[in-house]
């Protein structure tokens, strides 16, 4: 069964990938805010390469769309969990008080002096390190990208298409 490179199916990088060609175009004025408004909602309605393909036939910046075109995909690294970075300062802060009363009763003391900071600093540190360790393969990546947001402007004549 031989399928057309444009019978296949579309994914969301597909729809996206054409959304942003004609945010573009909106943006060069080759558009007007209607026809992008609808071409728009074509995009998102889009099961097909053709259907994706239709919409940017007569835009220069690209005549025709892959449907799935090999991507390079770099994966970043997720973002730490916000009770975590909190615990992390809290930690710090913590550690960096005792260390320096530590400091300073070593400066005003004759003899020798237990060094009691290892105390709190290393079993919390060890603790949020484990735990840190443990969850760093369950944090979110950010893979939502927000769509253009149109401001037609106080005249209202050239809308401009900004990313927030």
């Amino acid at each position: 069964m031989d399928i057309s490179p444009q019978d296949i199916r579309v994914s969301d990088k597909d729809r996206q990938r054409v959304a942003d060609l004609l945010a573009e175009a909106y943006g060069e004025g080759r558009l007007q805010l209607p026809e992008y408004q609808e071409r728009l909602d074509s995009v998102f309605a889009a099961t097909v390469a053709r259907d994706l393909t239709v919409l940017t036939l007569d835009l220069p910046a690209a005549q025709s769309v892959p449907a799935a075109a090999p991507l390079r995909v770099r994966r970043r690294p997720g973002r730490m969990p916000g009770a975590l970075a909190v615990l992390w300062t809290l930690w710090l802060i913590g550690v960096s008080v005792n260390t320096v009363v530590y400091g300073l009763v070593v400066l005003t003391s004759d003899g020798a002096v237990y060094p009691w900071p290892l105390w709190v600093a290393g079993p919390a540190g060890t603790a949020l390190g484990v735990i840190t360790l443990v969850t760093r393969p369950h944090w979110r990546r950010s893979r939502t990208r927000r769509l253009p947001v149109v401001d037609e402007g106080r005249c209202g004549k050239r809308a401009s298409v900004r990313n927030d």
